[in-house]
């Protein structure tokens, strides 16, 4: 559904434009689980493509700045209520599954943040591109 043209001729402030660029962050961060979870390592790029094109098929743009002053509410709303589609979410939940299960080898609880964490999310990134360990059961 594309938003009807704006009938002011003039765009977003910059201010408007680093709020709507920050919201758009914090949704795919938010839906891929935080910045220190592997499907956001993994899958930030194809998230924020995702995101990119559901914008510009309601905006007719994906650059922020091009966007109308009276447009910048409706982005707003947009943003904070958007979700990946199907597709991206089956992956993301399949890798953080596939995820603890490898983690589980080496130990129970393990907090996200911490430097061994992401040493053994690198490792598993390693040994999924590596061929050693599948991610997914199929």
């Amino acid at each position: 559904m594309k938003m009807k043209n704006c009938k002011c001729n003039d765009t977003i402030t910059k201010k408007q434009v680093d709020y709507l660029g920050r919201l758009a962050e914090l949704t795919v961060e938010a839906a891929l689980g935080g910045k220190n979870s592997l499907s956001y390592r993994v899958l930030f790029r194809s998230c924020c493509d995702n995101l990119d094109d559901d914008f510009e098929e309601v905006f007719g743009t994906t650059e922020l700045y091009e966007l109308r002053p009276c447009q910048f509410d409706k982005a707003v709303s947009f943003l904070a209520e958007w979700f990946p589609d199907d597709i991206v979410m089956e992956v993301s939940s399949d890798l953080e599954t596939a995820f603890e299960e490898y983690r589980y080898k080496f130990v129970e609880d393990m907090p996200k943040d911490s430097p061994a964490y992401q040493q053994l999310m690198e490792d598993f990134i390693y040994a999924v591109c590596s061929g050693s360990e599948r991610p997914c059961k199929n």
